[in-house]
């Protein structure tokens, strides 16, 4: 057995408050810009999936040829470079305090494995997001953001609907 301790629940709790008020705030003021259907409130996948039948529709009746880009979101936040993380949360003037925050909850960690045999060595954890953190949804749009905000602005990027 193992004993409990309520560290663990405080840190979740904290996280949690924290998320909430940050996506608050980030949809009142409309700050996160980029085509991003994840992680905010009142955001859904249906849209995009709406936007791509209809695509895939407008293809077939007049023989166009698309590629499409689909990325596997249980590899993105281990793709997450945390210092890079520093650079987006301060391109949205968040306060040095918060940034210092949420970077010092990804940066000095050592992990070990549960096994049958008991537990592994500790390791250290490289630099990325663990996805086990309530706010990383939240992250994954503030870090991709700016990529996304740029490729809406390109009028030449995209898809034409034929009418």
């Amino acid at each position: 057995m193992r004993p409990i301790t309520l560290l663990d629940i405080v840190h979740k709790a904290v996280i949690k408050i924290i998320t909430n008020r940050l996506m608050t705030i980030f949809m009142q003021h409309s700050i996160l810009k980029g085509y991003n259907f994840a992680a905010l409130p009142h955001s859904s996948t249906f849209e995009p999936f709406r936007i791509i039948d209809n695509i895939l529709y407008d293809v077939k009746q007049h023989n166009k040829e698309i590629w499409i880009l689909f990325q596997d979101m249980s590899k993105a936040y281990n793709r997450i470079n945390i210092f890079m993380m520093h650079h987006a949360l301060n391109r949205l003037k968040l306060p040095n305090s918060f940034i210092n925050f949420i970077t010092n909850l990804f940066t000095n960690r050592s992990n070990q494995i549960f096994t049958p045999f008991g537990l592994t060595d500790k390791y250290d954890v490289l630099v990325e997001i663990d996805q086990r953190e309530v706010i990383c949804p939240l992250l994954w749009c503030i870090y991709y953001d700016l990529l996304l905000s740029y490729i809406q602005r390109q009028l030449s990027l995209g898809y034409h609907l034929a009418y």
